[in-house]
């Protein structure tokens, strides 16, 4: 259970940290981590949310690396991580989605417009 302590510990400070980082990012002269210490007390250990899936992913383009890392949550589906994604179909679907939703919704109107008109709800 101490193994168990430790770990929880360094994590907890691992959190804490992160979310103080976030808050700091705003000043221009910048922050030095001296020391972090954290102290918990009356502690217990209610659940353990397994199974946890892990998926990693290393992508290569242009002699640069980037890491990805994915976990999902077996009991709740949660998810938490980044998945890569192509930029250039991205920016594709973002051009053409506009144009294409217009086109449909257009076509769908001129369909209603005269079924309106008979029913006399125009």
């Amino acid at each position: 259970m101490s193994e168990l302590r430790e770990i929880a510990d360094w994590q907890l400070t691992t959190l804490a940290s992160d979310q103080v980082e976030k808050t700091v990012d705003l000043y221009d002269l910048g922050v030095d981590w001296m020391d972090a210490e954290l102290d918990t007390t009356g502690s217990r250990w209610l659940a353990i949310y397994l199974p946890v899936w892990l998926y990693t992913f290393t992508e290569v383009e242009k002699d640069v690396r980037r890491h990805y890392l994915l976990a999902v949550n077996g009991r709740t589906k949660e998810t938490v991580g980044a998945v890569p994604y192509d930029r250039k179909k991205s920016s594709v679907v973002v051009l053409l989605a506009p144009p294409i939703t217009f086109v449909a919704l257009t076509f769908i109107g001129s369909m209603i417009a005269p079924l309106l008109a008979a029913l006399g709800l125009r």
